[in-house]
């Protein structure tokens, strides 16, 4: 017995939205509630489901937090949704309303940013992932694996986040003073490993 309640079995049934808003309604408290075997809330069942964005906004409206739960296996519902193939308006439903999940780790080690690499994910959602955290790049798994974003991802995300990394100035050893007063560093010099791996 795995303590389910009417709530998951209707997010595992990929359900029109309104029957989550109905049972949301019924039993709020159901939304913060894990199945007793894997630890997982109707948010995780949903992704792993590949539910409709209706039926994640309507689970997530009322409980946002359950985008930072993770289950037995130290997993969100972000990684289910990746590992699913969830269409980009889920992933980036999911991570505008956490950005802090797309910097959890698995028990693996596994960033969602992993996950979307080995899943061959779409280049904007690899970016979307990217944008909530710049150093998922270089991020390492258990194994010792960064996630294996393309060399020209890698290169536009460079360049996209030239001002964040230059805010990160005062912790690298590399910096110098620019015109204005200001620190500048090179950006891609933290990536240097990976670029090359890429490359060769």
């Amino acid at each position: 017995d795995s303590r389910l309640l009417p709530i998951h079995y209707a997010c595992a049934l990929q359900p029109p939205p309104d029957v989550i808003a109905a049972l949301s309604s019924i039993h709020l408290d159901g939304l913060a509630s894990r199945e007793s075997y894997f630890g997982r809330m109707p948010l995780h069942v949903a992704c792993l489901k590949n539910s409709s964005l209706q039926c994640i906004h309507e689970l997530l409206r009322p409980y946002p937090m359950a985008c930072l739960v993770q289950d037995r296996f130290g997993r969100l519902p972000l990684h289910y949704a990746l590992s699913n193939g969830a269409p980009f308006e889920v992933v980036q439903e999911l991570v505008d309303t956490s950005p802090m999940s797309a910097r959890i780790k698995e028990k693996n080690g596994w960033l969602p940013l992993h996950v979307a690499c080995h899943m061959g994910m779409s280049d904007s959602i690899l970016l979307l992932l990217l944008d909530a955290y710049p150093n998922g790049a270089i991020a390492r798994n258990r194994r010792g694996l960064p996630p294996k974003v393309p060399t020209e991802l890698l290169e536009e995300h460079l360049d996209r986040h030239q001002l964040d990394y230059d805010a990160l100035s005062s912790t690298d050893s590399s910096k110098s003073d620019d015109d204005q007063g200001h620190h500048r560093i090179d950006i891609t010099r933290p990536y240097q490993p990976i670029l090359q791996a890429y490359i060769a």
